[in-house]
Order: structure tokens, then sequence, then C-alpha cells
């Protein structure tokens, strides 16, 4: 019992103490909802002077922005694909952009080609450009990284792809899916740095 009385005047202390006006220390919804201000101070205190901040300067210098990493283009114009940019590419991370995504479910793909396998090989099972076949064994596909911009300003018909290429002992090769079609723009080599 003497716990519950030791609470209930230590929570009459607190109430007191935060300004309850309720009778009988009990605090009412007003004294809840009251936002708390403090006093001004009294007239015998000395002024006081806040220490001068210095804000650093936020200027930014176009010059030195650094330049978004080059890009391979890729152009899909509804009867085939082509890329543009360097045939030859270090490992580490890539960045494609694809012109007129505006092709329902399109989505740009890069894959190695294993055991030797060459771009001829990806286009000889098609009976014409852009004839689906299941993708075979030998065609792993390289890491896409979602999301992560370049930096760049992309038109509005561009979207921007970034891949991680890392296995520079096999061919790789830049092709884009739509439904029912598959489109090779062209292989790519990788090497290391």
């Amino acid at each position: 019992m003497k716990s519950v009385s030791g609470l209930l005047a230590l929570a009459g202390l607190v109430l007191a103490a935060c300004g309850s006006s309720g009778g009988g220390g009990e605090a009412s919804v007003a004294d809840t909802e009251t936002p708390v201000t403090s006093a001004p101070a009294p007239a015998s205190a000395a002024p006081t002077t806040a220490a001068p901040v210095t804000v650093p300067s936020s200027t930014t210098d176009e010059a030195t922005s650094p330049e978004p990493p080059e890009a391979i283009k890729v152009i899909f114009d509804g009867k085939g694909c082509t890329a543009s940019g360097p045939t030859s590419v270090t490992t580490g991370e890539q960045y494609f952009i694809v012109d007129s995504p505006k092709y329902f479910g399109m989505e740009l793909y890069v894959s190695m080609l294993l055991d030797g396998h060459g771009y001829q090989d990806l286009l000889d099972p098609q009976t014409g450009p852009g004839d689906y076949y299941p993708k075979p064994s030998w065609v792993v596909y390289a890491t896409r990284t979602p999301g992560a911009p370049s930096g760049r300003i992309l038109a509005e018909d561009e979207q921007e792809y970034r891949y991680t290429l890392d296995q520079p002992e096999h061919l790789h090769v830049i092709y884009l899916g739509t439904p029912g079609g598959l489109w090779f723009c062209s292989p790519l080599e990788v090497t290391d740095p």
C-alpha cells in the first residue's frame, strides 16, 4: 500500500510541476493539450549574445561535376535493333540506354555465352529477325542492377539499364526481349582492365 500512495504522491508532484490547473491534483484534458511555453527571463538577467555561425558556401561548379559514365545506346525500330558505342568494355559496371522502350514489355538483356559459343550461334535458330526460341543452357544472364541511375538526363523515350559484367573469359551479347520476340543487337567483348 505504501508503494501505491508513493506513486500517487509522485504523480501529483509531476502534475503540479507541469502547471496543472485542474482541482484535486488531477490533470484535465485542457491541461494535457496546452502547449508549454517558456517564461520570459527576469529583468535582472544579463543579456546574452549568440556566437556568430559561419555557414559554408554551397555553390557548385558545373565544370567539376563528374560526367556520367559512357553508355552503349541500343535502338529498336520495330524491325530490328542495333547497338552503338564501344564493342569492347572492361569488367565492372556498364550502362546501356534503350531508345524506343515504348514497345510494351520490352527488356534489355546482356548475357554471357558459355562453352565457346559465338554470336552467330544465337542467330542460327531464328527463321527471321525477332523469332523467339527458348534460352539455350549455354546462355547465362549478366547481373543487372536495378535503379542506381548514372545521373545522365534521358529523353522521354529512353530507358537506362546498369549491368555488372565480371566474366571477361566469355563473349557477351546485347539483346532485347519483347513479348514473343528476341532481338539480337550486338556482341560485346568484356576484358580485364
